[in-house]
């Protein structure tokens, strides 16, 4: 995924990210994460954040689902 914010051009903020998986049918919460930091992946002057996470969709029933 990319983190996207014109704001890291010109300042060095903490960066955190929150996901949430949800079942289409239900529109419920299966999955919801604490925020991530990932300052670690912020290039300094570049507003995009590349960043790469595994989801923990072993822990998810079959079914259709929502990121």
């Amino acid at each position: 995924m990319e983190v996207y914010d014109p704001l890291l051009k010109t300042e060095s903020p903490r960066v955190g990210i929150l996901y949430n998986i949800v079942n289409r049918k239900t529109n419920q919460p299966a999955i919801s994460s604490n925020t991530v930091l990932i300052d670690e992946y912020v290039q300094r002057g570049n507003p995009l954040v590349p960043l790469g996470l595994k989801l923990p969709i072993d822990q998810l029933q079959a079914g259709d689902y929502r990121f």
